[in-house]
């Protein structure tokens, strides 16, 4: 991805994402938690992904403006999760239209009341000026900053306005989808086409988000033997009929398998697993 500048971005924006080999993903940039470290020597920024549940370290250099490379990004990146993602990134942008349209109608509204409130007091104190005193100077209220808007590339955008309830239900529609799918990424070609022998060691996996799902979906491609757990236990069900076991807590699948390795989205969620408080 080319290079974007970092006094271009800050917290709020819309990006695409570009993380190892998985394609450019949108979503936005947020402050991380309190208790997370940036990492050192790198210019990056923590990036919210849209569909999922991830959180990452983005480096600048494979971040890109939504707004400016949306037309680019869904020309050549295909596929049910991507398109669920890009829908939950449009509801976002409708959701932040609507709230500023409504905020501009009512300073609009309140602008009109003082234009209306001075200009009755201006003739109730012409009324009652004295003869040949000079008038008294009064300032003119702000003017109204409905136009302000204008100037975003969010206005360039066609949309239907509709309620928070609405956007909320469309969102968990959109988790529901993707927890239902019984599909799994492909695996890497390296993985498939490389001479790897596959260990007689059992894995255990913690974390089936959009990073995890493509790392056990490799090493289930490459025959390993992979025992599966995540918060949301639906997640698990594609990669059940693809041959992984099922842990039902995270001490089970620590305390039998040889290998374990976690993908969690948060400190506090690591801290959970680690310390077994999940069920």
């Amino acid at each position: 991805m080319a290079a974007t500048t970092t006094a271009s971005l800050r917290v709020g924006d819309l990006v695409w994402g570009k993380l190892g080999r998985y394609p450019p993903w949108p979503g936005k940039i947020v402050n991380p938690p309190k208790d997370l470290k940036k990492p050192r020597g790198r210019k990056c920024f923590f990036i919210k992904f849209f569909g999922t549940e991830d959180h990452a370290w983005i480096k600048v250099d494979q971040l890109k403006s939504y707004h400016l490379h949306k037309e680019e990004m869904i020309k050549f990146t295909k596929g049910k999760r991507f398109q669920q993602a890009v829908d939950a990134v449009e509801e976002f942008i409708k959701s932040k239209v609507s709230a500023l349209t409504s905020s501009e109608e009512k300073n609009k509204h309140i602008s009109s009341e003082d234009k209306r409130h001075n200009s009755s007091t201006d003739i109730s104190e012409h009324n009652t000026r004295k003869r040949g005193r000079p008038p008294k100077e009064d300032s003119l209220p702000e003017p109204s900053t409905v136009k302000r808007w204008d100037a975003n590339p969010i206005a360039a955008y066609k949309w239907k306005p509709g309620s928070c309830s609405a956007i909320i239900q469309k969102l968990k529609t959109t988790a529901e989808e993707e927890a239902e799918s019984t599909s799994i990424q492909a695996a890497d070609s390296t993985a498939t086409n490389g001479n790897i022998i596959p260990t007689d060691k059992r894995i255990g996996f913690l974390g089936l988000g959009l990073m995890g799902s493509g790392i056990v979906a490799n090493l289930l491609k490459m025959g390993h033997i992979v025992t599966v757990w995540n918060r949301t236990g639906e997640k698990c069900d594609p990669f059940l009929h693809e041959g992984a076991g099922l842990g039902r807590t995270p001490a089970e699948v620590v305390s039998t398998c040889d290998i374990t390795l976690s993908c969690i989205s948060d400190p506090k969620a690591a801290k959970d697993v680690s310390t077994f408080n999940v069920s």
